[in-house]
């Protein structure tokens, strides 16, 4: 799958944090690009990113959406 046929079966709401995320039209962004990953790993469901519970993973303390004194 290429990188277009990949944003294609993105959800559009979340295509454009995706383009950042990569640097399509700008530089890439370090916190697009975790929201992106965080977001692809729960089948593009935001709920699921702030209620994330896989604690081992790297991205765990930077995901987006989470409640502040949760992490």
């Amino acid at each position: 799958m290429n990188q277009q046929e990949w944003i294609e079966h993105i959800p559009e709401v979340y295509r454009g944090n995706y383009k950042k995320a990569v640097g399509i039209g700008q530089n890439p962004s370090k916190a697009e690009a975790i929201k992106a990953k965080c977001l692809d790993c729960v089948n593009w469901e935001r709920t699921e990113v702030r209620d994330c519970t896989a604690k081992n993973c790297p991205l765990w303390t930077h995901r987006p959406y989470a409640i502040k004194n949760k992490r």
